[in-house]
């Protein structure tokens, strides 16, 4: 069993490797599912480009994360697509791999303190920090109405981004476990939190509805393109991020916007009465997909499923669609070279 414990040195060496054809994958992943060790570390062996190419997107330099760091994060996702791949889905490993490995990488424990900020509110930290130097050189006394009114910012948008250090493009995350000064000295912000057990447990529902209790009403794909979209954990383009789900750029936008239109119908249900939050919690699904009709392009149908060892990975609906037209093909080519290989008459 090989070992995903690689030092760098052998990463780089591996990372030399030329590709493998289409046929040459095909035989290494039918050999693996039959058990063949050897097999399976080659083509582990073998995508560890691949690996290092994905990794280098969520390097950060200022955050001091950096592409090594990652590196067994990304291992671990090829790890999980190799042992989770269907061969019957007659796509290349790497369309099914990019995937798990972009999932592996973005929950790795150096990611999760900080969260990139968009180019939009980055543009508006720096027009705001120069309203701070400039008020400072005036000797005027720096509060969040003199900047809105030299940086024509409305007032309330500068009043939410004064905590956020306009030096960088991150917002770190608190941990639980951070101490907090008291004035007498420090707690740790865990000791802070209210105890669901007391008078105020009826806030509960309240505590629900955050950001992760949206995402997770969204499906994979539509999931990773507004998370990536608003950088968590990190900023991808439109380009990038087509790559990843198999659509175009404009695409990207569509299921952007669509997804936060149904957020947003699900939002408004729980601000209203009663009635409309009980509906809302019970078939949040129903609430969210309100009259909309799904466009031909935008449609995602129900994704592949591949289930295997801890998790169950989908095959991207889109990509799916894409590959759809060369799967006829790819089967026909394999059919044909595993008949001329049974003619082959061996010489000795």
């Amino acid at each position: 069993m090989f070992s995903i414990n690689r030092t760098e040195s052998v990463y780089a060496k591996e990372l030399e490797h030329e590709l493998l054809s289409e046929y040459e994958e095909y035989q290494l992943l039918r050999d693996a599912q039959s058990g063949d060790e050897n097999a399976r570390e080659r083509l582990f062996l073998l995508n560890l480009r691949l690996v290092r190419s994905i990794v280098q997107k969520y390097e950060r330099p200022d955050l001091d994360v950096y592409a090594d760091d990652l590196m067994a994060d990304g291992v671990i996702g090829l790890h999980k697509a190799i042992s989770n791949y269907d061969i019957s889905f007659d796509t290349r490993l790497s369309t099914y791999a990019v995937i798990a490995i972009h999932r592996a990488i973005a929950r790795s424990p150096l990611l999760q303190s900080a969260i990139r900020l968009p180019e939009y509110v980055r543009a508006q930290l720096r027009v705001i920090n120069q309203a701070k130097t400039k008020l400072q050189q005036e000797g005027r006394v720096i509060t969040s109405e003199s900047i809105s009114e030299l940086s024509d910012l409305p007032l309330d948008r500068v009043e939410k981004l004064w905590c956020l250090d306009t030096e960088k493009d991150t917002v770190r995350v608190a941990s639980l476990e951070d101490d907090v000064d008291i004035g007498d000295g420090s707690v740790q912000l865990l000791e802070t939190v209210a105890d669901g057990s007391s008078e105020f447990a009826y806030e509960q529902v309240d505590l629900e509805i955050t950001l992760e209790y949206f995402l997770s009403k969204l499906s994979e794909r539509d999931r990773f393109v507004v998370e990536r979209s608003y950088g968590i954990p990190i900023y991808m383009t439109y380009v990038e991020i087509s790559k990843v789900v198999g659509c175009s750029k404009g695409g990207v936008g569509c299921i952007l916007n669509n997804a936060m239109s149904r957020m947003q119908r699900l939002a408004r249900a729980l601000r209203g009465s009663v009635d409309d939050i009980k509906v809302a919690l019970e078939n949040p699904y129903t609430v969210m997909a309100g009259d909309e009709e799904p466009s031909k392009d935008t449609a995602e149908k129900p994704p592949v499923m591949i289930t295997g060892g801890e998790e169950t990975i989908p095959l991207f609906s889109m990509a799916e669609d894409q590959i759809d037209i060369s799967r006829k093909q790819s089967r026909k080519r394999r059919e044909k070279i595993e008949h001329d290989t049974s003619l082959q008459i061996p010489l000795f």
